[in-house]
């Protein structure tokens, strides 16, 4: 088992009037439980959404949280 889960966050980007993904990997100690359980409810949104890079949070509204198995950055 491993100490970070990784989510795909989606959102209503309200300029452009379409969705966008942006995928995260947080230390789960740092998720309350109740956002662990229900990744839809409004609470456990609001939370993933402080949880967001700063320049992806203002673009609008959470309308999914998914669990992914990973999330893997290229540097080349």
């Amino acid at each position: 088992m491993t100490d970070y889960i990784c989510l795909l966050v989606t959102l209503f980007y309200l300029r452009a009037e379409t969705l966008m993904e942006c995928a995260v990997k947080v230390k789960i100690d740092k998720i309350p439980e109740c956002c662990l359980e229900y990744f839809r409810e409004q609470e456990s949104k609001e939370f993933f959404k402080s949880i967001l890079p700063e320049h992806v949070k203002s673009l609008g509204p959470i309308v999914d949280v998914k669990e992914i198995f990973e999330v893997i950055i290229d540097n080349d």
